[in-house]
């Protein structure tokens, strides 16, 4: 009786149930199985009639089983052979449905399953997954100062670090010490304040790469006040534009709330009385099998079980759900059951059927749920931008936007439209459009940046595509819609100073020169940690460190004045090229610079001399500075140099004939003063060989010489040549001056000038020049007497080193001109001396032709012919 009492409670029984038998082969092992029983719930579940597949084998029933990964053959084969037990949920493929299945073997070769449908929970739990994993923003809570809650995707993949390895983790386990104090003692200071406070930090992600966030913390308390937990969001503010933020797939799956929950199934009369049970409905109750069997349920003091026995009873399927305490052992467990009739042929209640869920573990799953559910929300709700959902159908069914803004329109025009319906704005409407359509036909993230013109602005939108898939497998999109405004007209005033800033830096008259030390900068604070001593000095005594420093240099641009400058072809050539530039006499000024940098300063100014590609040498007047706001790094360093070539050269000129003039200055006062002594020595020697000659002669003999004297000032201030004169020019001007004093009307005396292009000293001028006044002068006075004319030639010319001063003239001679080698005549005395003094020598010769004095003398300096030096071939003894 009692098996026919439980095999009709199987048969009424609210969950799928059938009996099957295990199929062996030949070696003993599980090739099949086949259907012995089902009941109706199973029918109504699978879809499989009893009738027509009792007593088949599955591979039959179900032809594709067989090759099914899950391998149901070879568990429920495990199961049957063993006498075990198994609990699992699996999803069916051909029926698109989710079931919790329990097998277990009362009987060798035998075996039974119990289905419950699951699908309605698994999909609820999808949606949290898919919501959270396709959120660009990083989403995290914090159960203490310390320790992480959940997390999703986006944070994880940001820290590198998969997200069932954060859960409950300290933070100092993924970031530096540094960054976690700082956190942690922010979180103290929110837990402290119960405050929400938003920041933008600088944080390490998982690639070490530096990143600037902006970070909202959320403090969410209890009805007492008290802070649970703190709601976090990031976002990466960084370079939004560079970056695609790609929604992360595949985080791992809530943790299942209820899992391997057993079923307790017990058989009632009509009279309420339990006739039989299984051993999971003993176990729920906590009794025995033998003090549960007999007992007479109307006599429980729960109302609500003896409420859902008389329903039962009376027909009808009902249900009790709340915390049971058993009356034979007093244990207190949350319970979910199911009672239903149990009928005759002639549908008579013959009892029912109870079947009941210890479900303690589910009810403290969903109250963890619903924690997590308003965790979610919380953090749903922190984020500042619009989510939308588009099913496979084109229908937004889902549509959340924060308080703080909305779109161009209410959500009330976008939440249950078609796409076809919804008016995107134009001009953006194509670019939207093509945005879903190729994310709807490749699965790829797609964006798309578009505006919005409103009559008194416009707003820019910056909207993110992602592809998922629903519960059916069909492709969903998840669009992100945020507000980037404010972004855009900051990057507007960006491009418009930027482009100024350009043309300032183009144009500039200046060499302009952008260089990164930021290389340089991080290496010598590496440097300062393992050196224990000054680095600059130790950075002047280590030279070829300094250089290899200054190798880090990084140039990033130059101007055109700069190409234009080095006389390079192109700026590309010139940042190529660079360092060719530089002189080898720079290192003093790299040691400046590192110095510099080495002690924190910004600034600098000193001369550098570079190198153009022609190869010339360019000196320039730097100024080395750091621009605003990268002090920290030198990672933007412009160097303005005026090319000051020109204007050295210039002073270096300067300085030269500066120290010329001084040294010529020197000179004139001391030839001036040697002129007057020669002055007085002419005029002593004069009044011992002439006295009592005619004075008026006498005075006029002295002013020619002294203007002949004089002549060589005159050449000498009039070229601007303080050192030489133009002793050819100088001949031809005494010659003149010559004739004018003594010539005669009665008498025609030509001069005959005959001279190299000449340079000699002052030193030898002034002699040559007396030694030529005193020869004329002899002549003109002396060689013509009784003639009415007469020629007198003066010849110079270069005679190997020497130099030959030669007067001659037509006239009448001497008779004897050994007395001029010996001369007693003032005039021939003062030619001997001048001849001794610029060390010559003289050869005298008289004959019909007339007279011919002939002087040879060696310049000081080398022959200069038209002010440029040649340098003849030396004839020795020329002297």
């Amino acid at each position: 009786m009692a098996h026919v009492h439980y095999k009709d409670l199987i048969k009424s029984a609210p969950y799928g149930y059938a009996w099957h038998k295990i199929v062996l082969d030949d070696h003993g092992r599980p090739c099949d199985y086949v259907f012995l029983d089902v009941n109706k719930e199973f029918e109504r579940l699978t879809g499989l009639k009893g009738s027509e597949i009792c007593n088949r084998p599955v591979t039959e029933v179900i032809p594709d089983i067989a090759n099914d990964e899950f391998d149901w053959i070879g568990k429920y084969g495990d199961i049957a052979l063993n006498k075990g037990e198994l609990m699992f949920e699996q999803y069916f493929g051909h029926l698109q449905r989710w079931y919790r299945v329990q097998a277990y073997s009362p009987k060798k070769h035998f075996f039974s399953t119990i289905f419950v449908d699951i699908t309605n929970f698994k999909r609820a739990e999808d949606e949290q997954d898919l919501l959270v994993d396709n959120i660009g923003t990083q989403i995290w809570y914090l159960k203490d100062c310390e320790h992480y809650g959940r997390v999703n995707q986006a944070h994880a993949d940001f820290l590198g670090i998969p997200k069932h390895q954060i859960q409950d983790k300290s933070l100092y386990q993924f970031l530096n010490k540094t960054e976690a104090d700082i956190c942690y003692a922010n979180n103290c200071q929110i837990f402290d304040k119960k405050a929400p406070v938003t920041t933008e930090e600088w944080a390490t992600n998982g690639k070490g790469e530096r990143r600037l966030l902006r970070v909202t913390k959320n403090p969410k308390r209890d009805r007492y006040g008290n802070v649970e937990f703190l709601a976090c969001t990031a976002e990466d503010i960084t370079g939004r534009r560079r970056a695609k933020q790609a929604l992360r797939q595949s985080e791992e799956k809530f943790r299942q709330i209820f899992q391997n929950s057993p079923l307790g199934i017990f058989h009632f009369s009509a009279d309420g009385i339990i006739t039989d049970c299984n051993e999971n409905f003993v176990k729920i109750i906590g009794s025995e099998r033998d003090v549960l069997v007999g007992l007479n349920m109307s006599d429980l003091p729960d109302t609500k079980v003896k409420s859902a026995v008389s329903k039962a009873l009376a027909g009808d399927i009902s249900t009790y759900d709340g915390e049971y305490e058993s009356v034979t052992s007093g244990k207190i467990t949350p319970l979910r059951g199911i009672f239903a009739p149990i009928k005759s042929e002639h549908q008579a209640i013959k009892g029912g059927i109870g079947i009941i869920e210890d479900i303690t573990d589910r009810k403290k799953a969903e109250k963890e749920l619903k924690v997590s559910e308003q965790q979610l929300r919380s953090l749903v709700e922190g984020i500042d931008e619009t989510i939308f959902v588009v099913d496979c159908n084109d229908i937004i069914v889902e549509f959340s936007q924060p308080q703080s803004r909305t779109l161009y329109r209410p959500k009330e025009d976008f939440l249950g439209k078609h796409l076809d319906d919804i008016e995107f704005p134009e001009p953006a409407r194509a670019k939207i459009w093509n945005a879903l359509k190729y994310t709807r036909r490749t699965g790829e993230y797609s964006n798309v940046e578009y505006y919005v013109d409103l009559p008194d602005k416009r707003l820019w939108h910056d909207m993110n595509i992602t592809a998922a898939r629903d519960y059916e497998g069909n492709r969903i999109l998840i669009g992100v819609v945020r507000d980037v405004t404010r972004r855009k007209d900051a990057e507007l005033t960006i491009r418009e100073r930027e482009a100024s800033y350009r043309q300032l830096f183009e144009d500039s008259p200046v060499s302009l020169i952008e260089m990164d030390y930021s290389m340089v900068k991080e290496q010598m604070d590496r440097m300062k940690l393992e050196l224990d001593t000054d680095l600059g000095s130790w950075l002047q005594n280590n030279p070829e460190k300094a250089l290899n420093l200054m190798g880090e240099v990084v140039v990033c641009d130059v101007n055109k004045t700069a190409v234009t400058e080095h006389k390079a072809d192109s700026k590309e050539q010139l940042l190529d090229a660079l360092d060719r530039v530089f002189h080898e006499g720079s290192m003093h000024n790299y040691i400046t610079v590192l110095k510099l940098i080495a002690r924190g300063g910004t600034e600098a100014a000193f001369e550098h001399k570079h190198r153009a590609f022609d190869g010339s040498e360019l000196i320039f007047d730097i100024h080395w500075s750091v621009m605003s706001g990268h002090e920290s790094s030198y990672s933007r360093v412009i160097i303005s140099a005026m090319n000051i070539t020109d204007r050295k050269k210039a002073e270096a000129l300067i300085q030269k004939n500066l120290r010329e003039k001084n040294v010529l200055l020197s000179e004139i006062h001391h030839r001036v003063k040697n002129n007057m002594a020669v002055i007085s020595s002419l005029l002593t020697l004069q009044s011992d060989f002439q006295a009592g000659q005619d004075p008026l002669t006498m005075l006029r003999d002295t002013c020619n010489r002294i203007r002949s004297m004089a002549l060589v000032h005159e050449l000498v201030y009039e070229d601007q040549n303080f050192a030489e004169i133009r002793f050819d020019e100088l001949l031809k001007r005494l010659a003149d001056n010559i004739k004018q004093i003594y010539g005669s009307h009665d008498k025609d005396i030509s001069v005959n000038i005959t001279c190299d292009d000449l340079m000699l000293e002052m030193n030898q001028s002034v002699p040559c020049t007396l030694l030529a006044n005193e020869l004329i002068t002899n002549a003109c006075l002396h060689a013509f007497d009784g003639n009415d004319s007469g020629v007198i030639d003066v010849i110079c010319h270069k005679d190997g080193e020497c130099c030959k001063l030669v007067v001659r003239d037509d006239g009448k001679g001497v008779a004897d001109t050994a007395a001029l080698e010996t001369p007693e005549s003032f005039g021939y005395t003062i030619i001997h001396g001048l001849v001794q003094q610029i060390g010559g020598i003289i050869d005298i010769a008289s004959g019909d032709t007339g007279l011919s004095v002939e002087i040879r003398f060696k310049p000081h300096k080398p022959f200069y012919t038209g002010m440029k030096e040649k340098k003849e071939a030396a004839t020795p003894g020329c002297c």
